[in-house]
Order: C-alpha cells, then sequence, then structure tokens
C-alpha cells in the first residue's frame, strides 16, 4: 500500500492521457478510491507473469522539432509513445520490488540505470581516483568495464 501511494504521488496529473484516454487525475481518483483491488490486479498481474496486452499498447504522436523552417526531412520529428496510465503505474510498483531486493546486493560502483546515479558520478568517482592514483605517485592502468 505504501509503494501504490509513492508511485500516484510521482504521477505527473498535467501530463497527456494514454490511449485509453484515461488520465493521470482519473486513474489516482480510481486507485485511491479502491486501492485492495488495484493492487491485487498488480499482485496478480505479477503472480501469473502476465501483463495485459492492453497496457502495452502504444500511441505515437509525432510532434516537430521546434526552430526548424522546412519539415520536410523525417529528422525534423520526434515520435512521442503514450503508454496506458495504469501500465506504467503497474510497472513501477514491479521496478520498486526489483531495486528494493537487487539494490543492496550490487556494487556502489554500478553507475549504469541506478537511481540517483549519473554519468557525472561515475566520472567524478574516476577523477577521485586518478588524482589520489597521481598523490601517491604509483602508476596504474585505467580498467574500464
Amino acid at each position: 500500500m505504501v509503494a501504490l501511494k509513492a508511485v500516484l504521488r510521482e504521477l505527473n496529473p498535467k501530463k497527456t492521457r494514454g490511449p485509453d484516454g484515461l488520465t493521470a487525475n482519473i486513474c489516482i481518483a480510481a486507485i485511491e478510491n479502491e486501492m485492495e483491488v488495484f493492487l491485487a490486479v498488480a499482485n496478480k498481474c505479477l503472480k501469473l507473469a502476465y501483463f495485459p496486452t492492453h497496457w502495452k499498447t502504444v500511441h505515437v504522436v509525432i510532434i516537430p522539432k521546434p526552430g526548424i523552417e522546412d519539415y520536410t526531412l523525417s529528422k525534423f520529428y520526434r515520435p512521442i509513445g503514450l503508454l496506458p496510465i495504469l501500465g506504467k503505474i503497474v510497472e513501477k510498483l514491479i521496478i520498486g520490488r526489483i531495486q528494493w531486493h537487487m539494490l543492496p546486493s550490487l556494487s556502489p560502483k554500478q553507475y549504469g540505470f541506478m537511481p540517483q546515479q549519473s554519468t557525472e558520478d561515475a566520472l567524478y568517482d574516476l577523477m577521485k581516483h586518478v588524482k589520489k592514483e597521481i598523490e601517491s605517485k604509483k602508476s596504474g592502468t585505467p580498467y574500464f568495464t
């Protein structure tokens, strides 16, 4: 229940509706009204390893890039995929469960695909390590994976 409330708080109510026509506000209101029912559905999806096809349906909208005078080339457009909000909520619940189980066992030097970790963090740690090696007058070979 706590995880679901956190996911609902993170939803942006101003985002456009998904292909099912449901807005974030509608989904939030419905789920808050029947939280146990939605959690039962989400848990059943996880238990059965089943994700409803309707929640995977994407509606692609083509948006022109700003500041372009001639839109004759496809590179001047940007496709945006709109997914059903109910599916996004279930995905975020599943991601939260996976992270809760996996994050403690991962190396603190893991930067890719990690929450609150960025390229800047990796570069900062690399520069800190290089500086330490230079100051200690040791020679070393960088190793990247």
